[in-house]
C-alpha cells in the first residue's frame, strides 16, 4: 500500500504538472516522520512545495485541517496564495467548492460543509495575534521562516494545537544562526536520520548564473551569502564581518597617523557623537587600488563638562583641511545641522542620511566587500587606532527585532561602532560622485543646534565658554 506522501507526490503531478525537483524537494515531501525540519538557501522552492503538500493534502483528506505560521502575518500568505493558485491551475475539473477569506486569520475551505478541509494561516509575532491564540486544533502544522519566529511561541502556542490527532509538525526556513531552529534540525534529523539540509544550489532549476553573480555581490564570505544561500548555521549569525578579513587587512597595515602625500586623493567619513559615544574621523587614501585608513580622529568629553559643537567643528574641519579630504558626514538627526555649521568650514562635505535602516546596511555591504576583495587596509594592530578599530569590528553585530521589524546593525552592549559607521561612510565617499550626498539645503545655526539637543533632552548651555577635554590627536 502507497504512503499517504507517495499518493500526494502522485497527485501533484496528475493534476497539476508538478514534479519535486531532485535536490531534496523530493525527499522532504515524501518524509513521514511527525517532527521533521527544513533548512534552505534562498529559491530553494519552499513556499512552492509548501503549497503543493497543503492541497493535496487537504483534497486526499476531506475534513483534514491545517495551519501556516510565519513570522509575520502577510508572510503566512505568500504560501496561502500559493495554494490558491495551485488549485486554480489544476488540469482537471475538481468537482469541489472552494470558499476563501483573507480576514486575519486567513481560512480557506475545500468541499461541502461539515466534512470540508480547512486551511488557516496564522502569525507567530509576539506582540501580536499570533502569541494570543488559543482553542484551534489542527492535523498538521507548517511553519514557515521558523528560524525568524520566537521558539517559545511555537513551542507553547501552536504546539499543543496538535495533540488531539498527534499531528505533524514541520518547520521550515532559511538559517538564522545557532538558535532554537538550528536545535530542532539537529534533533529531528538525528531521530529520523534524514537530513534536510540544502543550499541554493541544490534547486536544479536556479541558475547558476544568478547565484554566481550573488557570490560576487555579497562577498563569498559575507553573512549574507553563507547564510541566505549556502544555508549555513552561522555559529554567531549576529556577528556581522567576517574577523579573519579584518584582521588580514590589518598585517600590512601601518601604524597611524600617515603624512599627506602630494598627488594623492584622500576622502573622509565623520561620525559625530552623542552623549555616550565618539566623534570620529577617519580618513582614506584612495588614490590606488587598494585603498588605505591613513588617519582616525576619535574625541569625547570629560564626564563632568559640557558639550562645546563649535570646538567639535573646528577639530573636525582643521582634519579635513590637513587632507583636502571631501567628507561625507551622518546627517541623521543632530547630524544634519552639524554638517551644515561645518560645511562653512570646510565647503567639500556632504550628508548621508541614515534614518532608514537600509542605508545603515548599504555602508557596511560595501565595507565588508572591501574586506572580501582585500581591497583596504587597515591600521596596524600595533597601535592604538588598530586596536580600537578591531574591537568595534569584532562587536558590531545584526540586531534582530523581537516584533518583527527589519534588523538593525550597531555595536553590542557596551561597545561602540563609531568608528565602522566613519569607515563605512568614507567609503561611500570614496565610490560616488559628491553631488549624489549633498542631500539637503537647510542651514543651521549653533542656536538651532542647541535647541534641536535641548528637544531630546540634551544638557546644553548655548552661551557656556567652557572648551571640552578631547581624548585623541590633534592637527
Amino acid at each position: 500500500m502507497k504512503q499517504n506522501s507517495q499518493l500526494r507526490v502522485e497527485l501533484a503531478r496528475k493534476l497539476f504538472d508538478y514534479i519535486p525537483h531532485s535536490g531534496g524537494q523530493m525527499e522532504w515531501m515524501l518524509d513521514e516522520n511527525k517532527r521533521k525540519c527544513l533548512a534552505t538557501g534562498r529559491q530553494f522552492g519552499k513556499s512552492q512545495s509548501a503549497g503543493i503538500d497543503l492541497a493535496t493534502y487537504a483534497l486526499l483528506k476531506p475534513g483534514s485541517r491545517q495551519c501556516i505560521v510565519a513570522p509575520k502575518y502577510d508572510q503566512g500568505l505568500i504560501i496561502f496564495d500559493y495554494v490558491l493558485r495551485t488549485i486554480k491551475s489544476c488540469k482537471v475539473p475538481l468537482g469541489v467548492k472552494m470558499t476563501v477569506s483573507r480576514t486575519a486569520p486567513a481560512e480557506m475551505w475545500f468541499g461541502p460543509k461539515g466534512t470540508s478541509s480547512q486551511i488557516t494561516t496564522m502569525s507567530a509575532d509576539q506582540v501580536g495575534d499570533g502569541a494570543k491564540q488559543r482553542g484551534w486544533q489542527f492535523d498538521r502544522i507548517i511553519v514557515d521562516e521558523a528560524a525568524f519566529c520566537v521558539g517559545p511561541i511555537i513551542h507553547k502556542v501552536f504546539v499543543p494545537m496538535l495533540a488531539r490527532v498527534d499531528g505533524v509538525l514541520m518547520l521550515q526556513s532559511t538559517p538564522n544562526g545557532e538558535n532554537w531552529f538550528w536545535g530542532e534540525c539537529q534533533k529531528t534529523w538525528k531521530e529520523s536520520g534524514i537530513t534536510h539540509h540544502h543550499s541554493s544550489y541544490d534547486n536544479p532549476y536556479l541558475p547558476r548564473s544568478f547565484l554566481d553573480e550573488q557570490k560576487r555581490l555579497l562577498g563569498e564570505t559575507s553573512l549574507a551569502w553563507r547564510q541566505e544561500y549556502m544555508a549555513e548555521f552561522v555559529a554567531s549569525a549576529s556577528a556581522y564581518f567576517h574577523i579573519p578579513h579584518v584582521e588580514r587587512a590589518m598585517e600590512h597595515g601601518r601604524v597611524l597617523p600617515q603624512v599627506v602625500q602630494s598627488g594623492h586623493k584622500y576622502v573622509a567619513g565623520v561620525d559625530f557623537a552623542e552623549i555616550s559615544d565618539w566623534t570620529v574621523v577617519c580618513v582614506v587614501d584612495v588614490t590606488k587600488s587598494v585603498w588605505e585608513v591613513v588617519a582616525l580622529d576619535r574625541f569625547h568629553r570629560v564626564q563632568d563638562q559640557k558639550w562645546d559643537w563649535t570646538e567639535q567643528i573646528k577639530r573636525v574641519a582643521s582634519c579635513l583641511e590637513y587632507w583636502n579630504a571631501e567628507a561625507l558626514v551622518d546627517s541623521t538627526q543632530m547630524g544634519s545641522p552639524l554638517r551644515d555649521m561645518l560645511s562653512k568650514l570646510w565647503p567639500k562635505t556632504y550628508g548621508f542620511n541614515m534614518a532608514h535602516y537600509r542605508q545603515g546596511h548599504i555602508l557596511c555591504e560595501g565595507l565588508q566587500l572591501k574586506f572580501d576583495r582585500n581591497e583596504l587596509l587597515l591600521p596596524s594592530e600595533g597601535c592604538e587606532e588598530g586596536r580600537l578599530m578591531l574591537d568595534e569590528f569584532r562587536s558590531f553585530q545584526v540586531k534582530q527585532s523581537v516584533q518583527g521589524y527589519a534588523p538593525h546593525l550597531g555595536a553590542a552592549k557596551g561597545h561602540h561602532d563609531d568608528i565602522v559607521f566613519a569607515l563605512g561612510l568614507a567609503c561611500k565617499m570614496g565610490e560616488g560622485s559628491a553631488d549624489v550626498y549633498n542631500q539637503d539645503e537647510k542651514t543651521y545655526t549653533l542656536s538651532d543646534s542647541v535647541a534641536l539637543m535641548r528637544s531630546r533632552q540634551y544638557n546644553l548651555d548655548e552661551n557656556s565658554q567652557e572648551t571640552p577635554f578631547f581624548i585623541g590627536k590633534n592637527w
